[in-house]
């Protein structure tokens, strides 16, 4: 609905981030309703998700510099991702292949956590937030896909890894909400804790503030509060 409205690229990659997840779910859900059997279907399933960091690094790409080598890397990650689990043959699907798009998910989902985290320290109020949850989300989702691996690696661990699995997955669909389309009353309660932060600002003892000064800070506070790029007092 974002995307729709403003048709900005920010919105887009979104879009590209949870709608391919939303879709194949709808998808899954209607062939399993209809009882059609489709051989493609896990393969695309696992495809949209090694696809998931790879968008959350385009996403990232919008507020801080993403270098080229991380970019090719993550370009070159996901290509062999991709032709180990669409082809079942050798030499497309070997054990040192497997390993490389094992490490390139959790790599990359690493990164963005990381790339996020950073984003967070830098950013006040409502951006400061989401950016948190964002990090966090990735970092479970990470967790997740580990989680998963050595699940089938060692079906004796299945039992013991399954509700880990779903807790660590619900986390992570919680945090991504919260980053991505947090609901008004936790927007309010962010915005909040910066305008607590404004009131209880007490200037340097023995030095009056001038009208300016207390205009300018309001700016800034109000700027960190939202999450914009600049702001204005009349």
């Amino acid at each position: 609905v974002q995307w729709m409205r403003w048709r900005d690229r920010v919105s887009l990659d979104i879009f590209l981030v949870f709608g391919t997840l939303g879709i194949l779910l709808i998808l899954e859900r209607t062939l399993r309703l209809t009882q059609i059997q489709a051989a493609w279907i896990r393969p695309l399933g696992i495809s949209v998700l090694l696809a998931h960091p790879y968008l959350l690094m385009r996403v990232v790409a919008h507020f801080r510099r993403v270098s080229r080598t991380v970019k090719r890397a993550a370009t070159a990650g996901l290509v062999v991702s991709l032709i180990v689990t669409w082809t079942a043959t050798w030499p497309y699907r070997t054990r040192p292949l497997i390993a490389v798009a094992f490490l390139y998910f959790v790599w990359l989902l690493g990164y963005v956590a990381w790339a996020f985290r950073q984003g967070a320290r830098g950013a006040g109020g409502v951006t400061h937030w989401r950016m948190q949850h964002a990090a966090l989300g990735a970092s479970l989702m990470a967790f997740v896909f580990i989680l998963a691996v050595l699940t089938a690696m060692l079906p004796v661990s299945r039992a013991a890894t399954a509700a880990l699995i779903l807790l660590a997955a619900l986390g992570a669909a919680l945090n991504y909400y919260f980053a991505f389309a947090p609901p008004t009353w936790m927007r309010r309660l962010w915005q909040s804790s910066e305008l607590y932060g404004f009131l209880s600002d007490r200037p340097v003892a023995g030095v009056p503030s001038s009208r300016q000064d207390v205009l300018n800070r309001l700016c800034s506070f109000a700027v960190s509060a939202v999450g914009a790029t600049g702001g204005a007092a009349a």
